[in-house]
C-alpha cells in the first residue's frame, strides 16, 4: 500500500504528479497568467452601500490568495511534472530490464512499488489506459485501474517471494469488482497461487498471473517468424517428409517437401 501524504503540500504535489508530465508543464504558464491577473486586479475604488462591503472583502481574499498562488501553483505543477516524468521513465526502465533479463528472479529483485510499476507498464503496452493508485483508499487493496473501450478492470499486485496468494485475496478483489462495476480483474504475483484461489476464479472473469506467466507475456513476439505447416506423408512411401529449399531450376529458392529417403525415394510435395 502506498504511503499517505505527509501534509497538504505533499498531497498537492502527488495530485499534480498524477497528471501526464507534458500536461503539467503546459499548465504552468496558463496558471501563472490567470492567477497573476487576479493578483493585480484593481480593487474596488469606493463603497457606496453596505452590499459592496461583502464584495470588497471577497475581492481582497481572492487577491491575497492569487498573490501567493501565482508562484506556488506553477511551482507545484513543475514539481509534479518532474515526479511524473521520473516515475514514468523508471517504470519503463524496470520493464525493459525485466524483459531483457527474461528470468523470474528479475521480478523478485524489485521492490513492491517497482513491481506495481512493471505491471502497470505491461498493461499500458497492451493498450489500456492505466492509473496506478497503489492500494490507497477503500478499494480493497486495488493497485492499478485499467480502462479500455469504456470498460473498467481492476488489478491487485502481490510482490511476494515465497508465500502463495490465497483465496481471500482473490475473493476480496471479486467483491470490489462487483461494487465498482468492473468487467474484469487481475491478480498478479511474483509468487504462485493456492489451489483454492485457482478454483475460485473458475467461471469468474478474474485472471491469475504468476511471475512466469507475466514474464512470458512481456516477452516480445516475433511476428515475422515463418510458420512451417505440419510435415505431410510422402505420396510414394508414406514416410514423414522434411522441408527442403530448391537450389537450382525455375523453383530455386522456394521451399518444398521432400522424402528423407532420397535418392531411394524421390517423392515430393509443394509447400
Amino acid at each position: 500500500m502506498a504511503r499517505k501524504p505527509k501534509n497538504d503540500l505533499d498531497l498537492l504535489i502527488r495530485l499534480a504528479s498524477a497528471l501526464p508530465w507534458k500536461v503539467s508543464i503546459c499548465l504552468v504558464p496558463v496558471s501563472y497568467v490567470l492567477l497573476h491577473h487576479w493578483a493585480t486586479a484593481a480593487p474596488v475604488s469606493s463603497i457606496e452601500n453596505v452590499a459592496q462591503i461583502g464584495n470588497l472583502v471577497a475581492s481582497q481574499v481572492i487577491t491575497t490568495f492569487a498573490v501567493f498562488a501565482q508562484y506556488a501553483v506553477p511551482l507545484i505543477l513543475v514539481t509534479g511534472g518532474i515526479v511524473n516524468y521520473w516515475v514514468t521513465r523508471k517504470r519503463k526502465s524496470n520493464y525493459e530490464n525485466t524483459v531483457a533479463n527474461g528470468k523470474r528472479s528479475a521480478l523478485l529483485n524489485l521492490s513492491w512499488r517497482e513491481f506495481e510499476g512493471v505491471v502497470a507498464e505491461h498493461f499500458k503496452r497492451q493498450g489500456y489506459d492505466v492509473k496506478v493508485i497503489g492500494g490507497v483508499g477503500p478499494d480493497g487493496g486495488v493497485d492499478v485501474q485499467l480502462r479500455k473501450r469504456g470498460e473498467l478492470s481492476l488489478v491487485q499486485c502481490k510482490q511476494w517471494r515465497a508465500t502463495k496468494v490465497g483465496v481471500d485475496v482473490v475473493r476480496e478483489l471479486y467483491g470490489v469488482m462487483a461494487s465498482r462495476g468492473a468487467t474484469s480483474g487481475y491478480v498478479v504475483t511474483s509468487a504462485t497461487f493456492t489451489k483454492d484461489a485457482q478454483e475460485f476464479v473458475d467461471g469468474r472473469n478474474i485472471r491469475l498471473l504468476t511471475r512466469e506467466q507475466l514474464i512470458s507475456q512481456m516477452r516480445p513476439q516475433d511476428s515475422s517468424a515463418k510458420v512451417v505447416p505440419p510435415a505431410p506423408a510422402c505420396p510414394k512411401c508414406s514416410t514423414t517428409m522434411v522441408s527442403k529449399v530448391a537450389r537450382q531450376g525455375g523453383n530455386a529458392g522456394r521451399s518444398f517437401w521432400a522424402c528423407p529417403r532420397f535418392p531411394e525415394c524421390r517423392g515430393t510435395r509443394s509447400m
